[in-house]
């Protein structure tokens, strides 16, 4: 659960943004193109609540110190799990709330605005911007996506557990 908070992200005394780490199907395409990626958080933006609204705040992964390189991964369509660290481009959206380096005077003539996102440097930011964050996100960047190997296995039990009755409705399946 993350604290709705205006300024940058902090998790016990280290700076820490939020990325979500299976790109999907797209996974080659980030690993040649980072830009194409999924963007990475610095703070509690638009793109956040909206997830959060959404019911797909879950999908995020924490990272503690961050260097600019993000593990992600992913299948491609037919094709085994990939996994590679990239360097993900930073969401537009923190930058504009937080006017980090005056960022919501950037010009988006010239790529201005898209230079700022995809060359930004952690560990300026982190040594100028902190701010209180006292509940983490489930998954950290180590933690795996997707389904664990026996989840048809725990599929079946809790079906059988609750006698095929959905637990909120009562709808017997």
């Amino acid at each position: 659960l993350v604290v709705k908070d205006r300024g940058p992200l902090q998790a016990d005394g280290y700076g820490v943004v939020l990325y979500i780490k299976d790109q999907g199907s797209r996974i080659e395409d980030v690993i040649s193109d980072p830009s194409a990626g999924r963007k990475v958080h610095l703070a509690y933006c638009k793109t956040l609540r909206q997830m959060e609204e959404g019911g797909k705040f879950e999908r995020y992964h924490l990272k503690r110190e961050p260097d600019g390189l993000f593990l992600v991964s992913g299948s491609p369509y037919k094709g085994a799990t990939m996994e590679e660290s990239v360097s993900l481009s930073v969401c537009k959206n923190c930058l504009k709330q937080l006017n980090y380096g005056g960022y919501r005077q950037l010009r988006w003539i010239g790529g201005a605005r898209n230079k700022a996102t995809r060359d930004f440097d952690y560990g300026a930011y982190f040594e100028n911007y902190s701010s209180f964050f006292p509940k983490l996100p489930i998954r950290d960047e180590k933690s795996p996506t997707g389904y664990t190997a026996d989840w048809k296995e725990i599929s079946k039990s809790v079906r059988s557990d609750a006698k095929n009755c959905c637990e909120m409705c009562k709808v017997d399946m």
